[in-house]
């Protein structure tokens, strides 16, 4: 199709056994057709959720809900793994799960023969909605439990040795 929108949840324990998040920096999808295609206005958010599943069906503005925009681009696929450095790097708490907005608006049609490799999933780990018109932002998508194959490049944290800034006491020059 010429637009769309998706969601794919990945599970802290899938990204990582210990559940111990970390910092990725980079996102590859494995492209399942043998003939290689560019599609350009793509953008992927990630979220850090509790969710296990994905129940809504409606558009989610991923900004509006509170998603992070960490790359957006052309994508150059080729059968097999397609890379995508993170022009944002997101930092996944421990514990928690990786929600994935992306959208889709290329505004041509590139063939029905351009998928990805999937995996089925126990329930619903995905959603997608697609339009020839225009980007369908007003409609609902069709839950599955078939979920893109997905690899992610993630540094540990050490959360020993993190830091937070709880307050500024003293704004002043001196």
């Amino acid at each position: 199709y010429k637009y769309g929108w998706t969601r794919q949840l990945y599970l802290a324990n899938e990204l990582s056994q210990a559940r111990a998040g970390g910092l990725i920096t980079k996102l590859a999808w494995q492209y399942a057709y043998g003939t290689s295609h560019t599609y350009s206005n793509q953008s992927c958010y990630f979220r850090a959720v509790s969710d296990e599943n994905i129940s809504a069906t409606a558009y989610e503005d991923p900004i509006a809900a509170g998603a992070t925009l960490v790359w957006s681009g052309s994508i150059n696929l080729s059968s097999g793994w397609s890379e995508i450095n993170l022009t944002t790097p997101f930092m996944l708490p421990a514990g928690k799960n990786l929600l994935i907005y992306w959208e889709h608006r290329n505004g041509s049609y590139a063939g029905s023969s351009y998928v990805f490799n999937y995996t089925e999933t126990s329930d619903n780990k995905a959603i997608n909605c697609q339009s020839d018109g225009s980007f369908p932002s007003g409609n609902t998508g069709t839950l599955t439990k078939n979920r893109p194959n997905a690899r992610f490049y993630i540094e540990s944290s050490n959360d020993s040795i993190s830091l937070t800034l709880q307050s500024i006491d003293s704004p002043t020059d001196t």
